[in-house]
């Protein structure tokens, strides 16, 4: 069973690295839409950041928790603390972009402000609006995923953990199944509808595993973990996956970040990490939500400067990629940190030692 502060170090980098691909992807893409280089073949392989998130964030849920199940109150503070952890900066970046929308349209290339939209991604609700289907912000639709998992796992607590682990196994697999003949793509529906559902519920298996001691031993957690990082690796060199919405895509990037976090909570030793990966895992959140607001405006900015033909590509990159961790961590230490502090406060609700081992 987990219970040594080190293994916070290994989920920690893990996000640190899901971040960071997600980063990368962002930033590739930025060059050519913002800062006007020509359009250059690409990995898209950074984007299964998001899988390997959905596969940490079952993990998590059940290890930190795996005292918490069947009560009925500490299912309550279950849900208020999740929402603590993720509402506040969501809400502030979503009500940003709207602000921006409203007064400076013209810095959104094929975006108008639709009241409508706006108020649907406050509440984590994907919708169409004009070309585009998701929430205001660009990264948003995953924690879409994020708080349907979330609300499904409160529901499921107060029953026990085999109740936790049945029901959502039987709603992800029933939503899937129905997802294609009730017509659910494009829609509100489709969050419930998708495969990539599954893999909040193999993290879910792995902490599971792990409480049972089957860690694998290290001559096979070291290949298990190459492996899955080379997989990703490939699948996005030859463009495997081809958009998010993918439906192999749970197969080709889902199954390999299951091998990640596996291989990864397995080799876990004091020492392991390094402490500026814990540092970036701990600001993980901020930099998956500020990186769509640094990226766009630097890219406009480098444009106007008339850097794009001064400078190559790799220049652009790495001073995003740069500003962008830059941002995080300042937003991490004196934005998202103290307002959660403050948040959980003001409801009473402590920050127990589960929580405090995951960056929870």
């Amino acid at each position: 069973m987990i219970g040594a502060p080190s293994h916070l170090q290994t989920i920690q980098a893990l996000r640190a690295v899901a971040a960071l691909g997600v980063l990368l992807f962002h930033a590739a893409e930025a060059a050519s839409h913002n800062a006007g280089y020509a359009p250059s073949a690409f990995s898209n392989a950074g984007a299964a950041g998001v899988d390997l998130f959905f596969v940490i964030s079952g993990f998590v849920m059940v290890q930190a928790h795996r005292d918490w199940f069947g009560s009925g109150p500490l299912a309550r503070e279950f849900l208020a603390r999740r929402l603590i952890r993720i509402v506040p900066l969501y809400w502030l970046a979503t009500a940003l972009i709207a602000a921006l929308l409203l007064v400076a349209p013209a810095l959104f290339q094929s975006r108008a402000f639709d009241a409508g939209h706006v108020a649907l991604s406050f509440l984590f609700v994907q919708s169409q609006a004009g070309e585009d289907f998701g929430v205001l912000h660009g990264a948003g639709w995953s924690l879409c995923f994020e708080m349907y998992f979330y609300l499904l796992f409160f529901v499921c607590m107060p029953f026990g953990r085999r109740a936790v682990f049945i029901g959502l196994a039987v709603i992800f697999a029933f939503g899937i199944a129905a997802g294609p003949s009730l017509g659910a793509r494009s829609t509100p529906f489709e969050t419930f509808a998708d495969p990539m559902l599954l893999e909040f519920l193999a993290g879910m298996l792995l902490a599971e595993a792990l409480q049972k001691g089957r860690a694998l031993p290290r001559n096979l957690a070291w290949p298990l973990l190459l492996w899955g990082l080379s997989a990703i690796a490939v699948a996005g060199e030859i463009g495997l996956v081809s958009d998010r919405r993918d439906p192999w895509r749970v197969l080709v990037w889902g199954v390999p970040a299951i091998a990640i976090v596996w291989g990864a909570i397995s080799v876990e030793r004091p020492g392991l990490v390094p402490r500026w990966l814990v540092a970036l895992g701990d600001a993980s959140y901020s930099l998956y939500l500020l990186h769509l607001l640094v990226l766009p405006a630097l890219g406009k900015a480098w444009a106007a400067a008339g850097l794009t033909g001064a400078l190559p590509r790799p220049v652009f990159l790495a001073c995003g990629i740069g500003l962008s961790v830059a941002a995080s961590l300042l937003a991490f230490l004196h934005v998202e940190r103290p307002m959660t502090r403050r948040l959980r406060a003001a409801a009473r609700i402590p920050l127990a030692s589960s929580q405090k081992k995951f960056g929870e």
